[in-house]
């Protein structure tokens, strides 16, 4: 606080500077704590699959950012670029989806491009993001997922960092 008090007293706009390293210092201490530790990355990239649940990696298209991934309609993470999702699920269907970040309310969304799975317990499951083109001719690109095979998936996964869902 004396930082502060001694920022606002100066002249020349410092305390707005202030104010902008607060506002940084915050967001990226946000974006941390998001990111796994290098234990658990080390972990995950073993790919050992949980012998009662299931496993998801989701990785990214590289460019493709700040990409929501939501599992059963629940949001679990925003997916950034050089950081991939593992996620546990019990064996059963799961809807998963991939949606870019707007402002736009998803229940306005296309939801032709999720993508349904029948989770086998003691499975892994690999997926990528990908732009994709809006089948009705607008020009407009969307977002999907696309399932790849597990060495594809392990290759994807091996080069990124481990981002922990949401709770």
């Amino acid at each position: 606080t004396e930082v502060i008090r001694c920022a606002i007293r100066s002249k020349g706009g410092g305390a707005m500077r202030v104010l902008g390293l607060i506002g940084l210092v915050s967001l990226l201490a946000g974006c941390a704590s998001t990111v796994a530790d290098s234990q658990l990355d080390t972990e995950a990239k073993l790919f050992r699959e949980p012998a009662d649940k299931a496993c998801i990696y989701i990785a990214p298209t590289r460019g493709l950012t700040d990409v929501v991934i939501r599992v059963d309609g629940r949001k679990v993470a925003t997916l950034a670029d050089q950081y991939y999702l593992r996620l546990e699920v019990a064996p059963g269907r799961h809807t998963l989806a991939a949606i870019p970040s707007s402002v736009m309310p998803t229940m306005f969304r296309d939801t032709a491009r999720d993508v349904t799975l029948e989770a086998a317990a003691g499975q892994c499951y690999y997926f990528h993001t990908l732009w994709t083109d809006d089948p009705s001719g607008l020009r407009e690109r969307r977002v999907a997922l696309e399932q790849l095979s597990e060495s594809a998936g392990q290759r994807a996964v091996n080069v990124l960092w481990l981002m922990l869902p949401s709770k």
